[in-house]
């Protein structure tokens, strides 16, 4: 007999929720999240160098901020970075980049990160997958 008492109480409590569950403000909700995902990315879309151009470069973490933005369970973190190319000095640069999980090791206050820079306009591309040799 408890049981079915229990099952009847469980209904009438999600008939309830249920009535009481706004679906406009919560899909209201969703998209305004997701527009500030979309702002997010493409943001970043226009710091980035195609991986063939620019010139290759050493980048060391300077400061990481979180945005609060996730994709694929993996965050968009701002960095403050000092970037050093062979040959010149090194430049400070801020630039958001997705980091892969399995990754967050390395995006903390002194790694450093190989990337592909352009200096004529400042974008850089961060190559997490490789280690910095030396």
């Amino acid at each position: 007999m408890g049981f079915f008492k229990d099952l009847r109480t469980i209904e009438s409590k999600s008939r309830e929720i249920g009535r009481s569950y706004d679906v406009t403000s919560q899909a209201q909700d969703a998209l305004e999240r997701m527009k500030g995902a979309n702002a997010a990315m493409a943001s970043m879309a226009p710091q980035s160098v195609p991986t063939g151009s620019g010139v290759a470069a050493v980048a060391m973490i300077t400061a990481v901020r979180n945005t609060g933005t996730m994709v694929n369970m993996s965050p968009v973190l701002e960095l403050d970075l000092l970037v050093m190319v062979p040959g010149r000095p090194p430049r400070p640069l801020t630039h958001k980049d997705l980091v892969p999980q399995h990754l967050l090791a390395v995006a903390q206050v002194g790694g450093r990160v190989n990337a592909r820079y352009d200096g004529s306009n400042g974008a850089i591309a961060l190559d997490w997958a490789t280690p910095v040799s030396g």
